[in-house]
């Protein structure tokens, strides 16, 4: 799916008063009409494992030829994700 019309963007985060290091991403590809935060959830362990899973399967995502494929794509990475995170033998860093 291309959007039809040109789209400028950019991000940014910082990381807060509270953490040492950033645990957000973000996604920004504007020329596949596609944008992401991932809020690393501070206060919680490894928020920025699960962001940046998170932004890099958005990222890994195919074309599609309809919106509706697009946003199936887009929940299914999301709970996957999700699903990972809670599984894996790192999860007592995701809760």
């Amino acid at each position: 799916m291309r959007l039809s019309t040109n789209v400028i963007s950019a991000g940014q985060t910082d990381k807060g008063h509270v953490r040492k290091g950033n645990e957000d991403a973000f996604l920004d590809a504007p020329q596949r009409g596609l944008w992401a935060v991932a809020d690393g959830m501070g206060g919680h362990s490894a928020g920025d494992v699960a962001s940046k899973m998170i932004v890099e399967r958005l990222a890994g995502l195919p074309g599609f030829d309809s919106a509706a494929d697009y946003v199936d794509a887009v929940d299914a990475v999301l709970e996957k994700s999700t699903v990972t995170c809670c599984n894996s033998r790192a999860s007592a860093r995701c809760r």
